[in-house]
């Protein structure tokens, strides 16, 4: 029988994509960095610039540049960053409520678990 690891916020990585100078990536940034659990982030664009750079370094966030930009290679060079199992992409103008990365990982360990008491 396959067994399953429970995952935590420690396996889970935001990757930010960010593309010029978006006025939503702040709030989009502080919805992350207010999760009520803290998992990594990072900050992946092909549009490297003071804006994406300074918002960064407010919030103490890597950026990761892909040199050879475009859209679909830039979500690819995105996908690849994580060095965590779980990860997910998230667009410069998303939101998430304050438990999403909570809500994910009881829903990720319920649905592996197979736990149909919950």
């Amino acid at each position: 029988m396959k067994q399953y690891n429970n995952y935590t916020a420690d396996d889970f990585t935001f990757v930010v994509c960010a593309y010029q100078e978006c006025e939503y990536l702040e709030e989009a940034i502080r919805s992350v960095k207010e999760q009520t659990i803290s998992a990594k982030i990072l900050i992946s664009t092909s549009t490297p610039n003071d804006f994406i750079q300074g918002i960064a370094d407010r919030y103490d966030i890597p950026v990761c540049v892909n040199r050879d930009g475009g859209q679909i290679k830039d979500y690819n060079f995105a996908m690849a960053l994580p060095e965590t199992p779980l990860m997910m992409l998230m667009h410069q103008d998303e939101i998430l409520a304050p438990a999403f990365l909570e809500k994910v990982l009881d829903h990720r360990i319920y649905q592996l678990s197979g736990d149909a008491q919950r």
